[in-house]
């Protein structure tokens, strides 16, 4: 009885021993490894950059998107008008830094020296006067108002000729490169504010950063949107991400880039 037993123990053995040969041989053969996990999906929370009425929403939940769809927009009615104003700002600017830089035009040149030319001539006249009414006065003829008042037309005439002359020698001289300047940078910061206003125009509307699905709509029409309020929960299907757990008896049979 007793080497019955002994004899049954051995085949037992012998059979757990051959079967668990064929497993770690059929496992080496196939060399197949199954495994139980999750599937991850990203999740993107999009809100408004900026804070304004929501005007439309384009998207609802379990739809999918495209990178660039746009999903909805913001009320834009007071920010146009302030676009428009900055790029009349800016192109009046880039006029004048324009005609600066392209200094005075030849008409304007000749404007210069025929208003010149007038004053002369108006002072030649003014002393012409001036002297009959010395004559006069000298011969007792004259009053002392009138001699005063050609005086006086002689000083104003020669003060006109003066400024005339200023006139045209700036004409011809050009503007100086301060004045340029201080236009190139006036217009520098008109375009900074119609960038900035263009920037917040482009705000107003919110399209899908990535292909996605819409998990959740969290804002409608009428809401007051800002930047710490998402608008949309978007989950993004691809890549996927694939969170698995294997066994320790399987580690050894796992290798970087399997």
């Amino acid at each position: 009885m007793r080497r019955r037993l002994v004899i049954f123990a051995i085949a037992a053995l012998l059979v757990v021993a051959g079967g668990y040969w064929w497993l770690a041989r059929q496992r080496t053969a196939t060399d197949e490894l199954t495994l139980y996990g999750n599937v991850d999906l990203r999740q993107v929370a999009l809100a408004f950059n900026g804070n304004e009425r929501v005007a439309e929403v384009l998207v609802e939940e379990g739809d999918r998107v495209r990178q660039g769809q746009l999903l909805a927009r913001l009320d834009t009615s007071r920010l146009e008008p302030q676009v428009a104003q900055a790029e009349a700002q800016v192109a009046a600017q880039r006029a004048v830094v324009e005609r600066l830089h392209n200094g005075s035009r030849p008409e304007e040149i000749a404007q210069s020296r025929a208003n010149l030319e007038q004053a002369k001539a108006d002072a030649a006249n003014a002393r012409r006067l001036f002297e009959r009414k010395q004559d006069l006065l000298n011969k007792g003829a004259g009053s002392q108002q009138d001699y005063d008042n050609a005086k006086a037309g002689i000083e104003m005439a020669d003060a006109r000729v003066d400024l005339n002359q200023k006139a045209l020698d700036l004409s011809v001289a050009g503007p100086r490169k301060e004045d340029i300047a201080q236009a190139e940078a006036q217009l520098r910061g008109n375009e900074a504010q119609l960038n900035y206003l263009r920037a917040q125009l482009g705000d107003a509307r919110l399209v899908a950063p990535t292909d996605a699905v819409i998990r959740s709509r969290l804002l409608e029409p009428g809401d007051m949107a800002s930047p710490q309020r998402p608008a949309f929960s978007l989950a993004v299907t691809d890549p996927k991400w694939v969170r698995a757990y294997v066994s320790e008896r399987d580690l050894g049979r796992l290798h970087p880039g399997d």
